[in-house]
Formats: C-alpha cells, structure tokens, sequence
C-alpha cells in the first residue's frame, strides 16, 4: 500500500474518530438506533448538552441541544435523543429533577404502561415537559406523602402535648421561653419610650433657653455696639492727647515748687 493511501485512511479514521467523540460527549448514539424527541421548558437552569435523559434512574439516552423558542423567547425547547430499545407513549412526560445537592439536572422520562404500535411517540415528536423540586427529586411521590404525614403527625402529637400542660415538653419550654423574651422586650421598651419622652423634655427647655439667650442678645445688640464704639472713642483720644508731654509738664511743675520751698 503507498503511503499516500495509508495517509488517507489515516485521516479518514481520525475524521471518523473526532465525529465520533463529538457525538459520544453529546450523548448521541451512532451505532445503535435512536430516537430523537423535543420537549418545552420555561427555565432550564443547570441542564446542559449530554445531560442524562433516565426511566426509573436508568440512563437511557442524553440532551443533544438547547435552543430558545423563536416565536416565544419565554420558552426553551430541550432536544435529546432516546435509546431505541425503549418504546415511549405517546402520554410521556419529561420532567427536569436534580442530581443532588451540588450536582446538575436531568430529565426524567414518566409514563405508565408500556406503549404498541400506534400507541409510541414518533421519532421527532414534542413530549409534554415538566419540572420537580430538589426534596421531590430525591423522593418519590409516595415516599414523599409518607414524610408529610409523619411530619403532620409529629406536629399535632406536640401541640397536643403542650395543650395537656406538659411542662417538661421541648415544645413547651421553647414557647415559654419564648414568651419570657418577649415580655422583656415589651419591658424594655417602655422603658426606652420613657426615657425618650424625659430626654425629649429637656432638650425642649435647653433649645427654650437658648432660644432666649440668643434673643436677649439681638436685643442688647445696639447697646454693645455703642459701647464698644465709645471705648473706641476714648482710646483715639487718649492717643491724640499727647499724654508724654502732659507728663514731663507735670514733673517740671513739680521740681519747681519743689525748688521754691
């Protein structure tokens, strides 16, 4: 064989082995028959391409693609591919649960009796769609009445324990502790409004006399101003008065009566 053959046989089997690969990580199946079907949704939060498709927690196919609704861009339309031994009704529902706490989505196929001829959905046909909660995810629907039950159950047997007057009930001392909290807190809180209503009052009569100090001030304005001005006044006076010469006059005046005594 020459090496240009053995070349294009190798790309030939690489080509081959990408689409392959690109295929398996989508989750589409290529050497066994398979049905494509759609499904609506409104939010599809944490579902992705090659998420599970499961019946009965059996993995039975994957997501192939996630596109918006052209004409509705409120609704997403979810395609995803079915392993071909499985038969699904017409009545099918695709209902989207969780993984697990941290985990993703994936969709749950539903229905009830097995389907013949005429009775299976079609390759391409839309299957009504659906969601579930975390907790109802985790539990099946009879297993989850159950829990709501004995929980209800639980509730009523504790409510008519403490109406027996059981003090030694949690419950019970819950609530009375509960109540004690409370009354405290409406003690405190009279407290606080008295204090308020006081500390108001005499803030009132402080910002009153300041109110008045503030008055009594503009009032006497004119006087201080007046004042001040003659302080003024004096002081030019006492300045122009050439009070060295008055004094050297003086000492002369002195010496000389001092003299003629």
């Amino acid at each position: 064989m020459s090496r240009e053959a053995i070349i294009g046989l190798l790309s030939i089997v690489t080509v081959v082995g990408m689409v392959w690969g690109y295929k398996f990580v989508k989750g589409e199946v290529m050497l066994s028959r398979s049905y494509t079907f759609i499904s609506v949704f409104e939010d599809v939060s944490q579902l992705a391409v090659s998420s599970p498709v499961l019946v009965n927690g059996l993995k039975v196919g994957a997501i192939t693609d996630i596109t918006v609704n052209p004409s509705n861009t409120k609704e997403m339309f979810v395609e995803y591919n079915v392993n071909g031994e499985f038969n699904l009704p017409k009545s099918t529902k695709a209902i989207m649960i969780s993984d697990g706490l941290v985990g993703g989505k994936s969709l749950s196929l539903e229905y009830g009796n097995i389907c013949k001829g005429s009775d299976c959905a079609e390759d391409g046909q839309r299957i009504l769609g659906g969601s579930r909660g975390l907790i109802g995810s985790m539990l099946a629907g009879e297993d989850l009445g159950k829990y709501v039950t004995q929980i209800t159950d639980g509730v009523t047997k504790s409510l008519n324990t403490r109406e027996e007057g059981n003090l030694n009930n949690p419950i019970n001392k819950t609530i009375n502790n509960l109540q004690v909290t409370m009354e405290n807190m409406a003690r405190l809180t009279a407290s606080m409004d008295r204090l308020v209503r006081r500390s108001s009052t005499n803030l009132q009569k402080t910002m009153a006399n300041m109110e008045s100090v503030t008055a009594n001030l503009a009032k006497n304005n004119i006087q201080v101003n007046s004042i001040l001005s003659n302080l003024n006044t004096v002081s030019t006076d006492l300045k122009n008065a050439n009070l060295g010469a008055t004094a050297a006059n003086m000492s002369n005046a002195v010496d000389g009566a001092n003299d003629v005594m």
